[in-house]
């Protein structure tokens, strides 16, 4: 799933207007429609507010924008922990649709 098909999903579920959207995430309605439509993306300064404003956690919008949080990043984080949080990932995906 792209990021912008989320947040205007998300956005739906939340019964939230773009330009209502816009003002909790701290951001302007153009802001929220360039994102929706896959022109403009996520960046650390701005995940946070947005996902505060969606009801989801930051680390989601980062994932789905095709990066990893970098104020977030540890190396020490053994890899079947990530395998099995990537698996659980793709699962909770699948059985949304």
């Amino acid at each position: 799933m792209k990021l912008s098909d989320y947040v205007k999903r998300r956005r739906k579920e939340l019964g939230l207007t773009q330009k209502e959207l816009a003002r909790a995430a701290g951001q302007d309605a153009g802001w929220i429609c360039m994102l929706e439509t896959g022109l403009r993306n996520c960046g650390n300064q701005t995940a946070e507010p947005l996902a505060k404003a969606l009801g989801v956690r930051a680390d989601v919008l980062h994932l789905l924008s095709g990066h990893s949080p970098v104020l977030d990043f540890r190396d020490d984080i053994p890899m079947e922990d990530i395998e099995a949080a990537i698996d659980e990932f793709k699962a909770r995906v699948a059985s949304s649709f």
